[in-house]
């Protein structure tokens, strides 16, 4: 005998609300019966007359719940002993994707061996399963459901299996738990005939696409459940005792994933995130990664791919590890900062241009009058400036070839209704920091939730302003409104402490001048940053709003092609724990075109020995003197001339830079966020 549903149609399973615990509870030994001791318990309830000790009793007898005599409480009540159980697939894809709805599709054979057909759909997808029960059944689908989610070759095609829109508007301030996976968008109905197979779903409307699926779940246990099995093994180990650094390695289906951190834990736990992402499309946050509010129309397409946030984070730090192999001293950091240099062209062509730590600024009594001093040797500050080392030898090499035009290899590309060149738009930078930049990006309380209202009161008033560093410490302090933000030689000289902007408004100033500053800027277009990758304290909310949100409703008047860059930005899965401890004095940095580390004092902002920098004013300066006589120059500079000028007069002739740097100043004191800090004017009335 044969029973079926085809002809009506799919229905609904008339338990749904069983389903649903099922699916929430997770684990078969935690039901409360089968159906017998269901039907046994209802007609006591109708019936009124027998107790709550014969129910038990009769439930006993026919086997369906087992009575400790003692305690008279049922076995499933007690706590269980023993290693804990692995979720069923019910759990786990409830876990992932909650709220899906399990459909009895048909009832076969006699009624004594029934064998009953379930489906699930997701995302426009059906799967199915049989089994002698409907619970066997609904076992069966969902297994053939999280199945699928190994059959795609990347990740962005598991996220669309998933009605996970990764390339779509991420919105990292919801105010919605970050346990909440997204709910399937654009699905269709699928006739029964085709439920044998997966099939391709329509494509989700952009609207309702939330973005990548984002859990705060332990990424080792989320991994464990779906692949259970799975092995970590120690790669490496390095570091001093106090502060050591393990790598760990996780493999999934022939892919081996890795991650670094200060301890074996995390280092376990970001070679899990990497495998999530990658197999699954799931980032799974850390602890601390709490999301603050921000209006959603304020917040652009920020999310970029964890693959390649993860594959730029390694590339520095490898880079780093290597440098600095053999000598404990060098390898003592607080901050690690580097730029990577891709090749949308070939995806395989990533490139480390360079790498810098530092945390701290130059002493005020040693400033220099020839511009032969780093005055701030933090390190995404010092990244920068070997990036304006880099494309300076990348201007010289271009103009040792001039008389044939640009070649093939350069990065640079001529203008066209112009002198001058710009970076060809294959190519992209990417800063890595291994915490969030000093000043606004870092002014939050990382495992507080904040409120939906934020404290308007002006004396109270933090979130946004500019900041200053404090000389021969750490951390940063707001401007003062109102003061007198001038800083003279004579003064600092006298003990009036030295301000430098902190690491989050220099960001933002690059966001609008660009990152090759204004020498540069008399050959070249403007060089943005593609994206910032943070290693650990990073709330979107906060990074965005330090490096361009801001001041993006006061900007104004700013020249073409210079504009307001907002870089794509997500956090690593190898993060570092907080290490309280004294920060060294040196300062390191490498690019690409040097084969060693230069290690510079920060407080005198020079090499020890009181040898300048390469990285200095003055060593910039020379270089820019050579080129102009080499090279044609957007701003149509005399190279005679030039030579007569001083160095602040050489960047002052950087007409568009300079109005877009006035733009940036304007609008931050538009928005009522401080007044822009710079050094005493003596500082760059130097001459070659």
């Amino acid at each position: 005998m044969s029973v079926s549903v085809m002809d009506s149609g799919p229905v609904e399973d008339v338990e749904a609300s069983e389903e649903n615990r099922e699916a929430a509870e997770g684990d078969a030994g935690r039901q409360n019966g089968h159906s017998d001791g269901v039907t046994s318990s209802m007609a006591i309830q109708e019936n009124g007359t027998e107790d709550a000790s014969l129910g038990l009793k009769r439930a006993a007898a026919d086997g369906d719940t087992d009575i400790d005599q003692q305690t008279n409480e049922p076995a499933s009540k007690r706590r269980k002993t023993g290693p804990p159980q692995p979720k069923n697939p019910i759990s786990t894809l409830n876990e992932l994707r909650p709220g899906l709805v399990y459909k009895t599709l048909t009832v076969e054979g006699p009624s004594h061996a029934p064998v009953f057909t379930v489906t699930v759909e997701l995302n426009g997808q059906i799967f199915q399963g049989t089994g002698r029960s409907k619970k066997q059944a609904k076992h069966s689908a969902a297994e053939a459901t999280l199945r699928s989610f190994l059959q795609f070759r990347n990740a962005s095609d598991a996220a669309q299996a998933l009605g996970l829109n990764s390339s779509g508007v991420q919105d990292f301030t919801s105010d919605v738990s970050e346990e909440t996976i997204p709910a399937a968008a654009g699905s269709r109905p699928v006739p029964v005939a085709e439920a044998s197979s997966p099939t391709p779903a329509s494509t989700p409307s952009a609207s309702a696409s939330p973005g990548p699926s984002q859990t705060s779940k332990n990424p080792i246990m989320l991994l464990n459940e779906l692949r259970q099995g799975v092995e970590y093994q120690l790669k490496q180990e390095s570091g001093e005792p106090h502060a050591k650094t393990f790598t760990f390695q996780v493999t999934v289906d022939g892919q081996v994933f890795e991650g670094t951190g200060n301890s074996k834990k995390l280092a376990k736990a970001a070679a899990a995130r990497q495998a999530l992402s990658k197999l699954y499309g799931v980032i799974a946050s850390t602890p601390s990664a709490v999301l603050h509010h921000m209006p959603i129309s304020t917040m652009p397409n920020l999310h970029m791919p964890q693959t390649l946030a993860d594959n730029i984070a390694k590339m520095v730090c490898d880079k780093f590890l290597e440098l600095t192999s053999g000598n404990p001293t060098l390898a003592k950091r607080k901050v690690l900062a580097g730029i990577v240099m891709t090749n949308e062209e070939n995806l395989e062509d990533m490139k480390v241009i360079s790498v810098a730590t530092g945390t701290k600024c130059i002493n005020g009594e040693h400033l220099s009058l020839k511009g032969q001093c780093i005055n701030d040797c933090h390190a995404e500050v010092v990244a920068r400036r070997c990036l304006v080392h880099f494309l300076f030898s990348q201007l010289e090499k271009l103009a040792d070839t001039t008389e044939n035009g640009v070649p093939e290899d350069s990065i640079f590309e001529s203008l066209e209704e112009t002198k001058g060149y710009r970076v060809k738009s294959q190519y992209k930078f990417h800063l890595y920091i291994n915490t969030a930049p000093c000043g606004d990006a870092r002014i939050f309380a990382p495992h507080e939730e904040e409120a939906d209202q934020t404290d308007r009161h002006p004396n109270r008033q933090s979130r946004g302003l500019l900041r200053t560093k404090i000389e021969s410490g750490e951390g940063t302090i707001p401007i003062k409104a109102g003061a007198d933000n001038i800083q003279t030689w004579d003064g600092v000289l006298q003990g009036e402490r030295l301000r430098t902007m902190s690491c989050s408004d220099k960001i933002a100033r690059w966001n609008i001048v660009g990152l090759q500053g204004a020498l540069a800027a008399h050959f070249l277009d403007p060089v943005y940053l593609e994206s910032i990758v943070i290693g650990s304290l990073f709330s979107a909310s906060h990074m965005y709003r330090a490096v361009c949100g801001r001041i993006e409703q006061t900007i104004q008047g700013l020249p073409p092609p210079y504009r307001l860059n907002q870089p794509r930005m997500n956090q690593g899965s190898s993060t570092e724990s907080r290490q309280p401890q004294k920060a060294p004095t040196i300062s390191v940095n490498w690019d690409c075109e040097e084969s060693q580390l230069e290690v510079l004092n920060a407080m005198t902002g020079r090499q020890e020995g009181e040898n300048s920098s390469r990285l200095c004013k003055r060593k910039f300066l020379t270089r820019f003197m050579s080129l102009i006589e080499r090279l044609p120059s957007m701003t149509e500079v005399d190279p005679g001339a030039a030579k007569h000028l001083s160095y602040g007069e050489v960047k002052a002739l950087s007409n568009k830079y300079q109005t877009s740097k006035r733009a940036m100043i304007s609008g931050f004191a538009r928005a009522g966020l401080g007044q822009w800090i710079g050094k005493p004017m003596e500082e760059d009335s130097f001459y070659i």
